[in-house]
């Protein structure tokens, strides 16, 4: 939403074999972390990264831990 400003707080990443060719990374949400993100005022999700290489394998293991907070912080007097 753009009432919210988000944010990668940090990434964990695991090569479990060789890659062959170009890669290609998706991050997906599940329905329940959209639904968090759309009506909690501030939090955080891990998201799974889905990474393949040219042969369909999955050579990489991905996460992103993915934060959110209201974009209209009241300013401290």
């Amino acid at each position: 939403p753009d009432d919210k400003i988000q944010v990668a707080k940090s990434m964990n990443i695991k090569f479990v074999k060789m890659a062959k060719g170009n890669l290609k990374a998706v991050a997906s949400l599940t329905d329940e972390q959209i639904q968090l993100v759309q009506t909690a005022d501030k939090g955080e999700v891990t998201i799974a990264v889905k990474v393949t290489d040219e042969t369909d394998n999955e050579p990489i293991i991905a996460e992103i831990i993915w934060a959110w907070f209201p974009a209209n912080r009241r300013e401290k007097p």
